[in-house]
Formats: structure tokens, C-alpha cells, sequence
């Protein structure tokens, strides 16, 4: 009897992009970008692709740019008191945002995140005055 052998890049493409839903951004990239043609563009082409900045990226909280793929994410995840720019993603359309700096909430507006459908903040600073917040 002969042993057939499966490879991943036999696996039709609904099956490749259910599969996809697992990971995120930067992992996805990582792992399946650059590997052929046909991944480069299932990769770009999978929409709800998220990204997930967790607090452990980096030791001041700055974001790195070799992790950001702005124009194919449509969720954005920001751990807690991240420092990220939100003018590079234009096609975000859920944001969800833990302990925000206010020079991230400052930037939430149409211009900058025009797609944005569903917004989540969790602990916003209660030690702030109200009257700080109302005027962002």
C-alpha cells in the first residue's frame, strides 16, 4: 500500500481561511506571508483579520512597526496603557481598548477611524476629571 502524504497547501482555500481565524495579525503574517502566491493572497484577502497588542510587546509601550499591518486589519485588541497611533488604521472596524492613555482616546473620531462600527473601552483612569474627559 502506498502512503500518501497531506500538505497544507493542498487544503482548499474555505478550509485555509476557517483555519486563519485562530491567529492574529502578526502571527498570520509570520507564518503564511511570503510562503507562495496563492498565501500572500488569501492572507491579504481574509477580512475579519484582528491585531492584539498585549502589554508584554514591549518595555515602554510603544508599538514596534515591524508588528503593524494597518491596512488589512479590521479589529484592533490594545492591552492595557499601550501608546499606538490609530492614524494607521484606517480600515479598523472594532477597536477595543483596555486602561487607554488619553492620547488614544483623544484620537477616536471619523476622520481618523472612518470604518469604526463597534468601539470597547474597559477601565478608563476614574482618578481623571470628568471635565478632562468631556473636553477630548
Amino acid at each position: 500500500m502506498k502512503k500518501q502524504s497531506s500538505k497544507l497547501e493542498d487544503l482548499p482555500n474555505e478550509i485555509l481561511l476557517e483555519f486563519f481565524q485562530y491567529f492574529d495579525a502578526c502571527k498570520l503574517f509570520q507564518l503564511f506571508y511570503n510562503l507562495n502566491y496563492r498565501f500572500n493572497n488569501l492572507v491579504k484577502s481574509f477580512q475579519p483579520l484582528k491585531l492584539i497588542f498585549p502589554m508584554e510587546l514591549s518595555t515602554n509601550n510603544q508599538i514596534n512597526d515591524q508588528y503593524l499591518f494597518p491596512s488589512f486589519t479590521h479589529t484592533l485588541i490594545v492591552a492595557r496603557a499601550i501608546n499606538i497611533n490609530l492614524n494607521r488604521f484606517h480600515n479598523i472596524r472594532c477597536l477595543k481598548l483596555e486602561c487607554p492613555l488619553k492620547r488614544v482616546i483623544a484620537q477616536l473620531n471619523s476622520h481618523v477611524l472612518p470604518y469604526l462600527e463597534h468601539l470597547f473601552i474597559s477601565h478608563l483612569d476614574t482618578m481623571t476629571a470628568d471635565n478632562e474627559w468631556t473636553s477630548l
